[in-house]
C-alpha cells in the first residue's frame, strides 16, 4: 500500500500532487465515482485522469547517481559498452575489416 493513508490526504482543486513523479495540478475531482476520478494538469499542459491511489502529496524522493552502479560501464542507459571501447567496432563503422587483414576471415571473397 501507499504511504499515505488515502484517509489522511484529501487533495482539493488546485493543490499540488505527485503523479509518477511529476508535480501536476488538480484541476478537477469527479465525486460521483468510487474510487474519485481526479483530473490533473501536467508540466507540460496535458490533462490526465487519474485516481487517489496514484497520487502523493510530497515529491518523490531523488534518484540515486546511477554511475557509481555500473563499475567501469557507462551508466544512464548508454549502450554499456566499458568506457575504454571507444575504438573497438571502427573497422566495421568504416565498411570494411580490420586495418591488415585480407578479409578471408570473415568470408569476403571475389568470384
Amino acid at each position: 500500500r501507499h504511504d499515505v493513508d488515502e484517509d489522511e490526504w484529501q487533495p482539493r482543486k488546485g493543490d499540488i500532487a505527485y503523479r509518477r513523479g511529476e508535480a501536476c495540478t488538480i484541476v478537477a475531482i469527479d465525486v460521483t465515482t468510487m474510487p474519485h476520478s481526479y483530473t490533473v494538469r501536467k508540466p507540460d499542459g496535458t490533462e490526465v485522469g487519474t485516481e487517489l491511489e496514484y497520487l502523493r502529496r510530497d515529491p518523490p524522493p531523488p534518484a540515486p547517481k546511477s554511475d557509481s552502479d555500473f563499475g567501469d560501464f557507462e551508466g544512464g542507459g548508454g549502450s554499456g559498452a566499458p568506457k575504454d571501447s571507444a575504438g573497438l567496432f571502427d573497422a566495421f563503422d568504416a565498411g570494411g575489416p580490420a586495418a591488415g587483414t585480407t578479409g578471408e576471415k570473415f568470408g569476403e571473397f571475389d568470384s
